[in-house]
């Protein structure tokens, strides 16, 4: 296509055929196949199983919390040009330079040396932009080695939304012991978070839920798994 019109049009003609799989959709889908990425985190405090058994009362629930669209100001965006050699630069719309270099030689099989990242402004992060930048320097990377010219690329709205991905969604199971006046005794919980089709920073993110899980309060006796 000679314009970004024509594009437009042209891929809305694309006809795709496929055949419907086996798939593992909601977290319910996962908890049911035990499909989960290792490592599963863990944390255990105390002694909960006594607490359990001797608190005035014990309580068991779930809380859910939806997946949010980090929905920055600039979709991603990138511009890649070759330079003497296997030399590249490339200005990205990252808030990881340093994995855009590393992702980038690796497609290419140059050393990171070769690779030049800028990162003048993010037009907006939120966390988005930590490694899903990624996908497309490092395709930009390839075109702009192999035809040997500057290659530029940014994002509709629609297509990044469609391709990035969310915060994860999460499905947390818990069980509290506390005595007649409030006071938190026990926490037990299993969180459940919604990793999609890779794993990218989900054990990270499980990490970080399963160390927070206590919030701003002091339960002296916990058991947390994080499971993505």
């Amino acid at each position: 296509a000679t314009t970004r019109p024509l594009a437009e049009r042209a891929a809305k003609l694309v006809k795709i055929e496929y055949k419907d799989l086996p798939t593992i959709i909601t977290i319910e889908d996962a908890i049911n196949a035990e499909s989960y990425y290792q490592p599963i985190r863990s944390i255990t405090i105390g002694d909960i199983e006594a607490v359990f058994s001797t608190a005035d009362h014990v309580l068991s629930g779930e809380v859910r919390v939806g997946g949010q669209e980090h929905f920055y100001l600039e979709t991603n965006a990138a511009l890649v040009v070759p330079k003497d050699g296997e030399e590249m630069e490339i200005f990205a719309s990252t808030q990881n330079a340093n994995r855009t270099q590393l992702s980038a030689a690796a497609a290419l099989g140059v050393s990171a040396s070769k690779i030049l990242t800028r990162v003048k402004r993010l037009g907006g992060g939120f966390g988005g932009k930590e490694t899903r930048s990624c996908i497309f320097t490092r395709a930009l990377a390839v075109a702009a080695y192999k035809l040997k010219v500057p290659v530029r690329m940014m994002l509709d709205r629609n297509e990044d939304m469609m391709i990035t991905g969310t915060r994860h969604p999460f499905l947390n199971k818990y069980k509290v012991a506390f005595r007649r006046d409030g006071c938190l005794l026990a926490l037990e919980v299993d969180l459940y978070g919604n990793a999609g089709n890779s794993v990218d920073l989900s054990v990270h993110v499980m990490e970080e839920a399963v160390m927070h899980c206590e919030n701003a309060y002091h339960i002296p006796n916990v058991k947390a798994r994080g499971i993505a």
